[in-house]
């Protein structure tokens, strides 16, 4: 939406699942540390100053869809068209559309910060309010 709306302790990232152990070894020689651990889906890696990076593994497959596998449940599917380019503290970074946000705040009871994120989604991008957040 263009600016911070709310307090994060943690940034999430998707990321190429081929690229895992280096992306730990990088922040484990960061002062971060492998918990809440529920690979394939997630897992964190957090610092003792309470910073966290909730990493997200993808699978791309050979036409650019990723797939980030649940285990007893469907993969979260992310689009080619999923990814966009965002701006954090001045500088741009690789990010998620509004659209797919949206899609990944479905088939869950939300949270409040799950309820504010999708109401700044709506009010600063008129994306539509599932029903759920209604």
């Amino acid at each position: 939406v263009g600016k911070q709306t709310r307090q994060h302790n943690d940034i999430d990232v998707a990321f190429d699942a081929q690229l895992e152990g280096k992306i730990i070894d990088k922040f484990q020689s960061l002062g971060f540390s492998i918990e809440d651990d529920a690979r394939p889906t997630r897992f964190v890696l957090r610092r003792k100053d309470g910073k966290e990076i909730d990493l997200h593994p993808v699978v791309f497959d050979e036409t650019g869809v990723g797939r980030q596998l649940v285990p007893g449940k469907k993969p979260f599917f992310y689009a080619k068209d999923a990814f966009t380019t965002g701006i954090i503290h001045n500088e741009s970074v690789p990010c998620l559309t509004a659209k797919q946000l949206a899609t990944f705040h479905r088939g869950y009871p939300p949270l409040d910060k799950d309820r504010h994120n999708m109401k700044m989604l709506h009010q600063y991008l008129n994306i539509p309010l599932p029903d759920e957040y209604k």
